[in-house]
């Protein structure tokens, strides 16, 4: 209540001060000012080229590319704007959740193949990402016209499961042509999420979660001292939305989903595997825990060791293997945490380099205080901690420069972080960027070229006289 007040103070400040709320317009039509930034939720670089980078935003223009390593961005177009489908079978004005490049194999050298999921459909590109050549994967071709799915002439209530956010993704390493979709329940509820999954490039899709006939999670976390959760009926389904996915980087049948469950407060992070390509889970680790945004990643050499980020701190997890090196979904796990920063320190993100599978970074921080934590010893310990002004949600390190990372920002945009003398720098690079929610903006009557502009990242002020917007009490609306 307390910042909601000093929130509007602050916008009655900037009305009183300027008397005039109006559209900024040129005398030949709308002119663009340049507040770029916004909600970055995935950053994916090709590791081919790595000078081309997509940006997954939160509306706006919703996915963004770079040619040029950060320097400029652009829309991705799809060829469907302006037309019927303008909205759905578009990226603009929707919220893209997940962007991945298929990782390159003796089958797939190339990296041409480019999935994209954003609000309640997912999108393929075969040509690298390039404009108009995205597949639009329909709603009903992933949610209702589907194996396992009520859709049939028998089905007492046909297309009801439709209509859940895509808020995971996830492709197998030996085949671009078979992708895990994870989502939240029907009608955009957070409750019964579900796993879909193509093995043909997205034309038929097979619907995939949990077979219990009643899913207690206090009977099957009973130490979790959080809250008391209802037993729930699911039919391959999860209790909860899937927000994350991740499949074993040499053996594509493993693969790990993350349910979680943030109505009221009550928080529940639950890790499941699967060892026959998603046909079955079994549960392994459950937290009263808020998840962080990417906040689950594997060791690349060591794929039986998972971590988690959480509000708790980082969580390891390790897979006991049998004398032939293998593991199933019922095999035990230790389980270490919090590493790092400590308790409640709120990791968002997590990323291992690209160069040193021993380094592992992660996001932390609330309140103004936010750091970048950084392991030598393969996620074991993290002492290094270095501070800085955003919170990153999503970090990808640079795939061939170890002194490079990129950070997407829950409000500011797209950061690049460069390492030097013990200490990192980070610099904006947002210019194109446009998913900025911005909610009122005044314009100074005395000076036109004047303006200011309540943002949901903050106060800013353009005066014109360097083609630039300033950052003007941001703390308070953080």
């Amino acid at each position: 209540m307390k910042r909601a007040v000093v929130v509007s103070i602050v916008l009655a400040w900037v009305i009183l001060s300027f008397f005039l709320v109006s559209y900024v317009i040129a005398d030949d039509g709308w002119a663009n000012l340049g507040l770029y930034g916004g909600q970055i939720y995935e950053i994916a670089i090709d590791p081919d080229d790595v000078n081309k980078m997509f940006a997954g935003a939160f509306y706006g223009d919703g996915l963004y590319r770079t040619l040029d390593g950060g320097d400029s961005w652009e829309p991705v177009l799809t060829g469907e704007e302006g037309g019927a489908l303008d909205g759905e079978a578009t990226f603009r004005n929707t919220a893209v959740w997940k962007v991945r490049i298929a990782p390159t194999s003796d089958g797939n050298p190339d990296n041409n193949t480019i999935w994209a999921v954003h609000n309640y459909w997912a999108a393929k590109s075969s040509s690298g990402g390039a404009d108009n050549t995205w597949l639009h994967i329909s709603n009903d071709a992933m949610q209702d016209d589907c194996t396992n799915c009520p859709n049939d002439s028998t089905s007492s209530q046909p297309g009801s499961e439709q209509f859940r956010y895509c808020t995971a993704l996830a492709i197998d390493p030996s085949d671009p042509q078979t992708v895990y979709v994870g989502t939240g329940g029907a009608y955009s509820s957070d409750k019964e999420g579900a796993v879909y999954k193509t093995t043909d490039g997205g034309s038929k899709w097979t619907k995939m979660g949990l077979f219990y006939p009643a899913f207690d999670p206090d009977t099957a976390f009973p130490d979790d001292p959080c809250c008391s959760y209802e037993p729930r009926d699911l039919d391959k389904e999860f209790y909860s939305k899937v927000v994350a996915l991740v499949v074993h980087p040499m053996k594509s049948n493993i693969v790990w989903a993350v349910d979680f469950n943030e109505k009221l407060g009550d928080y529940l992070s639950v890790l499941y595997i699967s060892d026959n390509g998603g046909k079955d889970w079994n549960h392994k680790v459950g937290l009263g825990a808020f998840m962080g945004e990417s906040g689950l990643v594997v060791k690349p050499d060591e794929p039986n060791v998972i971590f988690m980020g959480t509000f708790l701190g980082i969580v390891r997890i390790e897979f006991k293997l049998d004398n032939q090196g293998n593991f199933n979904r019922y095999s035990n796990v230790n389980l270490s945490f919090p590493i790092g920063w400590g308790s409640g320190k709120n990791i968002r993100a997590l990323a291992f380099d690209q160069q040193n599978n021993n380094i592992l970074y992660a996001s932390a921080g609330l309140d103004s205080n936010f750091k970048l934590l950084k392991s030598s010893d393969g996620g074991l310990s993290f002492p290094d901690e270095y501070s800085h002004d955003q919170q990153y949600t999503h970090l990808a390190p640079h795939p061939t420069n170890s002194n490079v990372i990129f950070g997407g920002d829950r409000l500011l945009g797209l950061f690049q972080n460069n390492f030097s003398n013990n200490t990192y720098t980070w610099s904006a690079l947002n210019s194109g960027i446009q998913s900025i929610r911005i909610n009122d903006i005044a314009t100074d009557s005395n000076n036109s070229d004047h303006y200011l502009a309540a943002t949901m990242a903050g106060l800013f002020e353009y005066t014109g006289v360097t083609d630039q917007w300033y950052g003007i009490s941001q703390s308070v609306f953080n």
